[in-house]
């Protein structure tokens, strides 16, 4: 008679919010470094909210290292959400312009330069891809959330105006001598002080343009769906 011989398991669960949840982690941590040489089972379940801090980590994925054959089943009835994306760069300053002699007046500033594009936000949900394993997923009453998308960077500040140029204008020579008597020479020509006025600076450049919004999921075609449930963002 065959001996029956039991596969290890393990039972995994979110009950408080975490982020960057690493499923191959935690179920090490909750049954020990799964022996090399066989699969076990690991039953997921997810109550509490899970979120991304990095554009570059999954909100909750499953990981790496799983033994072929390994059997791994995720409920989830909370929200997984990935991280924002990040603002993009400011624009550049407009350049200023130089002022002009007069009687010209000084030249408007240049304008900004365009703010940056925003990033592409966190996955939600990353299924990793590891041979000869099966991910079963029930999202029945959950919901996974790409990040949302980054907003443009704001726009280059304005450029300076250049000063104004200095005007040079004559005035009345002085008054000629009393009648009979030679005149006294006129006075010397004084010039003014008047200044032409500054041109404004240059309009600030524009706002960029927003990122994309994250997945939703990664790596959809290593999971079997029991219920889809919400998932917003794309999928890939």
């Amino acid at each position: 008679m065959l001996a029956i011989i039991s596969r290890p398991y393990a039972i995994v669960n979110v009950t408080a919010t975490t982020s960057n949840y690493n499923l191959r982690s935690s179920a090490t941590s909750a049954i020990g470094v799964p022996n090399a040489n066989f699969p076990i089972n690991v039953y997921a379940f997810v109550t509490a909210a899970v979120t991304g801090s990095s554009a570059s980590v999954p909100a909750y994925r499953t990981g790496s290292g799983w033994h072929g054959g390994t059997d791994i089943y995720i409920k989830n009835s909370s929200t997984i959400t990935g991280v924002a994306g990040a603002t993009g760069t400011p624009g550049s300053g407009g350049a200023g312009e130089k002022g002009n002699g007069g009687p010209n007046d000084g030249t408007q500033g240049n304008q900004g330069g365009t703010g940056g594009t925003g990033g592409t936000g966190g996955t939600s949900f990353t299924a990793d891809t590891v041979s000869n394993i099966r991910i079963v997923f029930d999202n029945g009453s959950g919901t996974f959330t790409g990040g949302s998308a980054g907003s443009g960077g704001t726009g280059g500040g304005a450029g300076g105006a250049g000063g104004g140029g200095v005007a040079v204008t004559a005035t009345t020579g002085g008054a000629g001598g009393n009648l009979g008597s030679a005149g006294n020479p006129g006075g010397s020509n004084a010039y003014g002080s008047g200044t032409y006025g500054f041109r404004s600076g240059g309009p600030v450049g524009p706002t960029g343009p927003s990122g994309s919004q994250g997945n939703s999921v990664t790596g959809n075609s290593n999971i079997t769906q029991i219920s889809l449930g919400t998932r917003n963002g794309p999928v890939s």
